[in-house]
């Protein structure tokens, strides 16, 4: 099982490596480029798991599935199986559904009953009753890092990795400038979210910007910091 102590990530006693990187199998997300990002690690992974990673003070574990794939593995028994193993060797097992199934996409109707649908969420509802995160997440392999990163904060089980968020439940009922979301992380005022959605085109391009050019504009260190333990 996967276990942490201090700064470093151990399978079953043995050092695995620091808990600041994904580790994802070899067969893994084999579009993305060796050493990009820098925290990817590809490494032979106990068990056949994709990819594990550290949320807060929680070992996550990810299996992921393209949707085409999901029907398949279902049917053999292979995603029981894969997650069972899964839910023992880490806190907090999740499957990482990629894309929709090419059979559902223009269902518009749940009326009509679907065998091949209704089997494939009855899995999934067990799976979520046995304590597996069900997580939507893109085809594109590139992506999927991004995509884990921003979810580790809601994995992480606490609001530890949300301290740099002002603690309001306040928000404009309609919003009066682009960007607005940013002046949640403390520090950040309707002009400096203003230019920082104007720069970057987006709030979630925004908060993706690497820390250097979020000072290019100006933002101070501290600021910057914020953002980036929120995003951890």
């Amino acid at each position: 099982m996967f276990t942490i102590e201090g700064n470093s990530l151990y399978h079953d006693g043995v050092l695995f490596g620091p808990v600041h990187n994904l580790y994802i199998d070899a067969n893994e997300l084999k579009d993305v480029p060796y050493g990009e990002p820098q925290w990817l690690v590809r490494r032979p992974m106990p068990s056949r798991i994709d990819m594990v990673f550290v949320a807060g003070d929680k070992v996550v574990g990810v299996e992921s599935k393209k949707a085409n794939d999901l029907k398949d593995s279902i049917t053999k028994g292979r995603l029981s199986r894969q997650m069972r193993t899964l839910i023992g060797e880490v806190d907090v097992p999740c499957l990482l559904m990629r894309g929709v199934p090419k059979k559902w996409r223009g269902v518009k109707k749940m009326n009509v009953f679907n065998e091949d649908m209704f089997e494939a969420w009855q899995e999934l509802v067990q799976l979520q009753a046995l304590g597996v995160y069900i997580l939507p997440g893109p085809v594109d392999d590139k992506l999927v890092p991004r995509w884990l990163k921003r979810y580790s904060p809601i994995l992480s089980g606490g609001r530890a990795a949300l301290a740099a968020i002002k603690q309001t439940d306040i928000r404009p009922a309609k919003s009066k400038y682009k960007g607005w979301f940013l002046t949640n992380i403390k520090g950040i005022g309707e002009r400096i979210a203003t230019k920082l959605h104007s720069h970057f085109g987006s709030t979630s391009r925004a908060l993706m910007a690497q820390p250097e050019e979020w000072r290019e504009l100006g933002v101070p260190q501290k600021v910057v910091d914020r953002k980036e333990e929120a995003l951890k």
